[in-house]
């Protein structure tokens, strides 16, 4: 069974956003035809990212000061801590050279 990974920063209002967005999604695949359906969708889908946007950058703000405490009082391994964990997930991934018939390039 995959755990699924918890985002701290997914509140109760971003999840309200995402009930609004969830509705107005059904509605619309109930009558495909209405364009006052599609266009409450679509306000419905701006205000949802834009609301998960806030959260975000409030949480990124919020872990910063913390690092930022940390460096002020002197604790470098906290802040260290604090900024790996804001800067994980953004590794290039790794692209490995290969001939024409799939082996892979080698430099010796």
């Amino acid at each position: 069974m995959k755990t699924s990974k918890t985002k701290h920063r997914f509140n109760r209002i971003c999840e309200e956003a995402i009930e609004r967005r969830r509705a107005a999604i059904s509605n619309l695949l109930n009558d495909t035809n209405s364009e006052t359906l599609f266009n409450r969708y679509k306000t419905r889908q701006r205000e949802t990212s834009s609301i998960l946007r806030c959260e975000k950058r409030k949480y990124l703000q919020c872990m910063m000061g913390k690092a930022e405490f940390d460096y002020k009082t002197h604790k470098t391994r906290d802040m260290y801590k604090q900024i790996n964990n804001l800067a994980g997930g953004n590794k290039k991934k790794e692209r490995f050279l290969k001939n024409d018939d799939g082996s892979p390039v080698t430099s010796s």
